[in-house]
């Protein structure tokens, strides 16, 4: 909601461009972070169900884990290069 609302530029900004590719970023960002929480939330949809069915639960949120750190490192590993060219 904030960032909708933020979409006028600093005024010490010359051109605003800074401006308009952090407001970008924060955007994907929230938008990334919304997707990760339907994930999370639909996981524990499974999670809950398998529990009332009387199944367990504990393969699906082991692979659900796996897949949580494998997209982590994989983000650390891409930070490190993005540093690593920007010198």
């Amino acid at each position: 909601m904030i960032l909708e609302t933020q979409t006028g530029r600093p005024a010490s900004e010359v051109d605003g461009t800074g401006w308009t590719e952090s407001l970008t970023r924060a955007r994907r960002a929230r938008d990334g972070l919304a997707h990760r929480l339907l994930e999370v939330m639909a996981a524990l949809g499974r999670t809950s169900i398998a529990i009332a069915s009387g199944e367990s639960a504990a393969d699906g949120l082991t692979a659900f884990v796996a897949a949580l750190q494998r997209d982590a490192t994989a983000r650390a590993e891409a930070q490190r290069e993005v540093e690593a060219l920007a010198g």
